[in-house]
């Protein structure tokens, strides 16, 4: 069965951000606690407003983090009876066999390239909005393997 990514996020990137956002939220909460301790200072450029921005900018890494280990779940896989997907917009596995799919081919909306599945149950599209050049190539060479299984 072989496998295209929608999306490829490194790991080293996700634990970057994910440890980065830890050590920052737990920097600006010492440097919260330490001011609150001392009495916290109201004047703006000054003052004690840095602990909260590194808080709130640990919450957001660690936030970026999250979306980019989720977005890279998404693919699409295939072998000689089934294609199974998982996408943004299903958010479950969907499974087709290929004797239910009468054509199969890539569409372009505005500027993002997609796949288009005709069933016996209706048109299903599938965004390549993040997918990588070698990928394209490989998804390119699988729409003309299926439609040529499917047409014979």
């Amino acid at each position: 069965m072989e496998k295209i990514q929608l999306y490829r996020s490194k790991k080293l990137t996700v634990r970057f951000l994910v440890i980065g956002g830890i050590f920052f939220f737990i920097l600006g909460s010492v440097d919260l606690i330490r001011s609150l301790i001392d009495g916290f200072k109201m004047k703006f450029p000054d003052g004690d407003f840095m602990s909260v921005l590194y808080m709130l900018m640990g919450i957001l890494y660690c936030i970026w983090g999250y979306k980019e280990r989720r977005k890279s779940r998404y693919f699409i896989s295939w072998d000689n009876k089934h294609l199974e997907y998982l996408s943004p917009k299903s958010k479950e596995l969907v499974s087709l066999d290929l004797s239910d799919i009468k054509t199969i081919g890539l569409f372009r909306k505005k500027r993002i390239l997609g796949l288009e599945i005709e069933t016996r149950g209706g048109v299903r599209y599938i965004d390549f909005e993040y997918l990588e050049w070698k990928e394209l190539k490989r998804m390119k060479k699988l729409v003309r393997d299926l439609n040529h299984q499917i047409n014979s």
